[in-house]
């Protein structure tokens, strides 16, 4: 009886490993869960809230998972091209689509009463804060992320390699965003805006999920650290 459990729970896991290897979308959405932990570990988050987002982020990843078994199966059934098929596919594709919109939603009203600064005045402290320790985080970034590249020797300064300059400069911006605005809205929009980027890098074939992924990190812990220095010495 022990056996069949053990087995059940190594085939379980077997398949959750074939998901997150063979489905770029997979990958993504763990790239996304990875930060909002990050990001709830910076805000100190209560575990009511936290459960909350986790029942979010999990709908996503068991739609996902869904998606991805029925996909499998329609092309197993039929080999040649059906439109019921492709009927099939989509309506799977769109109950993701809700499962996402949905943890965006929940992740907003969620997160939005930590950051106490409205818009505006969030707005007026970045426009107020000094221009040179934005700069000189971009810069730092930037020039980092090349620099990693030359000393791998993959890619080019703006293309491909790892990691990727674009996505770090994207979401070191976002995280400069959020330091200075602790603003829900403010914060929502700019890492939309960077997710387009790194989204934008993956679909142009330019770098690889684990490029895109690391030059995120890459530009939050640069700027995260420009700035700890910057207002703590």
């Amino acid at each position: 009886m022990t056996s069949k459990w053990v087995e059940s729970f190594n085939k379980a896991v077997e398949g959750l490993l074939y998901v997150f290897k063979t489905q770029r979308n997979m990958k993504i959405h763990f790239m996304f869960i990875v930060l909002i932990l990050a990001l709830c570990l910076f805000l100190e988050v209560s575990l009511v809230d936290f459960l909350f987002l986790a029942f979010a982020v999990t709908f996503v990843l068991m739609a996902e998972m869904f998606n991805s078994a029925l996909e499998l199966m329609m092309d197993m059934i039929s080999e040649s091209y059906h439109p019921l098929v492709r009927v099939a596919k989509d309506v799977s594709a769109g109950a993701v689509l809700i499962g996402t919109l949905n943890a965006l939603i929940v992740g907003y009203l969620v997160l939005a009463k930590y950051f106490s600064q409205p818009i505006f005045s969030g707005l007026a402290r970045v426009l107020e804060s000094p221009w040179y320790v934005t700069l000189i985080s971009i810069l730092a970034v930037l020039v980092l992320s090349v620099g990693i590249k030359v000393f791998l020797g993959r890619g080019t300064p703006f293309y491909g390699g790892m990691p990727s300059a674009h996505s770090a400069v994207a979401f070191s911006v976002w995280a400069i965003v959020t330091i200075l605005t602790r603003d829900a809205l403010v914060m929502v929009l700019t890492f939309i805006v960077a997710a387009m980027v790194a989204q934008g890098r993956l679909a142009s074939g330019a770098h690889r999920l684990r490029e895109v992924f690391f030059g995120a990190v890459l530009g939050v812990l640069l700027a995260v650290m420009v700035f700890q220095f910057v207002y703590h010495t």
